[in-house]
């Protein structure tokens, strides 16, 4: 969990806010989701435990970047309009529009 963190701190230092973020923070989680059942409620509080000034990586949260992850490919975000509208947005988007022509 330790080099999953330090890489997600290194990935937010180089790209703040930055929409992308989510979508490759999401796939780090998606990629290690088989450590086990508690491994985003985990990582959400060495996360916050290590890093307190963060905001942002609550358990509620990393599960919606591992959601808009497997959503969204990195190539085909890019050119979507879901890369100009905020987070929050999108959070919407993917608890509202569940099918996924409607949501492209």
């Amino acid at each position: 969990v330790i080099s999953v963190i330090f890489r997600m701190r290194k990935l937010q230092q180089a790209r703040l806010r930055c929409p992308m973020r989510f979508i490759v923070d999401g796939k780090e989680i998606n990629v290690h989701k088989v450590w086990g059942n508690n491994f985003i409620e985990n990582l959400s509080m060495d996360i916050r435990a290590d890093y307190p000034a963060n905001k942002g990586f609550s358990v509620r949260n990393l599960k919606y970047m591992a959601k808009f992850a497997a959503t969204y490919s990195e190539q085909e975000f890019v050119q979507q309009a879901v890369a100009q509208i905020p987070w929050g947005h999108n959070i919407v988007l993917l608890d509202k529009i569940t099918d996924s022509e409607q949501r492209h």
